[in-house]
């Protein structure tokens, strides 16, 4: 199986990390739950998997498109900037757009860059 067979295993791990601690009020575990979206998002992307990779950063926006964490929000914002991108890419430039109009509006007020928080 190869490459692939790997990447299909970390996708489940990710898909495991989401399943137990989803529904987990501590900041740490929800952080963890936005890492593993936002990793898995980009892996299915570098394999061309770009449906799917769009619908797993829209999960991660649904579930955390409000949180209030640095951490968390660090993957909000980008989750944000890669699914407009790649909606970009895909010609969707309408919903692209969208996205990155919310982007700005969710961030405008952010005291500092998101990586520098």
């Amino acid at each position: 199986m190869g490459e692939l067979g790997d990447v299909e295993r970390a996708i489940a791990t990710y898909d495991d990390v989401v399943a137990r601690y989803g529904d987990a009020e501590q900041a740490f575990l929800r952080e963890k739950v936005a890492q593993a979206l936002f990793e898995k998002g980009c892996m299915l992307a570098s394999y061309d998997r770009f449906d799917e990779e769009i619908a797993v950063f829209a999960d991660l926006l649904s579930r955390f498109g409000n949180a209030a964490e640095a951490p968390i929000c660090a993957y909000v914002a980008k989750a944000l900037f890669e699914k407009g991108y790649k909606l970009r890419e895909l010609g969707r430039s309408k919903e692209a757009i969208g996205v990155r109009d919310y982007l700005t509006s969710r961030f405008t007020d952010s005291p500092a860059p998101i990586g520098a928080r």
